[in-house]
């Protein structure tokens, strides 16, 4: 079933929520429509990915709209679909730089200075 298809049974089923338990089927679809939609964004990441990264320009690679959740990729999303949406870029291929034998030997023994300090360092670390 299409993420288009299940948004618009969650539509129907919460349209009736008051006068019958449907509760557990709208979280239900909710929850499929939260995994469909994560899958077609990895997709959309794995083409680009085999595309060889050909988003050079820094043009958006998709939308997400603000207001219903909906993802499109870009060529396939329309001005008026862009209207109401945020545009998606492609992440940065920089690795991220954990901490250290020597970082985690430097912890402070209290557990929010610990906190602090690790944010700081991992700031530092990939600025």
């Amino acid at each position: 079933m299409s993420v288009e298809v299940m948004k618009q049974a969650l539509e129907a089923l919460e349209y009736f929520d008051g006068e019958y338990d449907v509760k557990d089927e709208i979280t239900a679809l909710r929850a499929a429509i939260a995994e469909a939609s994560m899958q077609r964004l990895t997709d959309v990441q794995q083409e680009i990915e085999h595309s060889g990264g050909a988003n050079k320009m820094g043009e958006p690679i998709a939308y997400l709209c603000k207001h219903t959740g909906w993802f499109r990729k870009a060529e396939e999303a329309d001005a008026a679909f862009k209207v109401d949406a945020v545009p998606l870029y492609e992440a940065s291929s920089r690795e991220w730089v954990g901490l250290t034998a020597k970082d985690l030997a430097e912890i402070p023994p209290s557990a929010f200075e610990g906190a602090i300090w690790a944010d700081a360092r991992l700031r530092e670390k990939n600025t």
